[in-house]
């Protein structure tokens, strides 16, 4: 695979739908990310478990949030291999493909829908690509 930090700037935040983004291994291994996004391991493995259909893991999503670099956001929606959580009129999407966890942040200027579309794109395009 080619450079993962090249994914988070030009198909993630080069798209102007979403303004900070990150790339994990399904192991909890950050690939890439936006230089001012810290997403911790710990944030990373509780997002992973959900996507993976823990019961228990989806459950503390939804009852104390979902994090990312310590921001809370309130959980929306967690699908087969979609989540999605808002703060304020901001929100983060996040899709999970054969090999990593796409996640996408959007301020309050961006249009959810939009940062959704953007990076469910991005994990067909990995998991076409065999990722």
């Amino acid at each position: 695979m080619g450079n993962w930090q090249a994914y988070v700037g030009t198909s993630l935040v080069g798209t102007g739908h979403v303004s900070q983004g990150a790339i994990f291994s399904l192991d909890g291994q950050e690939w890439a990310s936006s230089p001012d996004l810290h997403i911790t391991q710990d944030e990373a493995n509780r997002i992973i478990a959900a996507l993976n259909g823990e019961t228990k893991a989806k459950d503390q999503l939804f009852s104390k949030g979902l994090f990312l670099a310590g921001q809370r956001y309130v959980m929306a929606r967690c699908e087969d291999r979609t989540i999605y959580g808002r703060t304020g009129r901001g929100g983060a999407a996040i899709a999970k493909s054969k090999q990593a966890v796409i996640i996408g942040i959007h301020n309050e200027e961006m249009m959810a829908g939009n940062a959704s579309s953007t990076v469910e794109s991005l994990a067909d395009y990995l998991i076409d690509q065999g990722h």
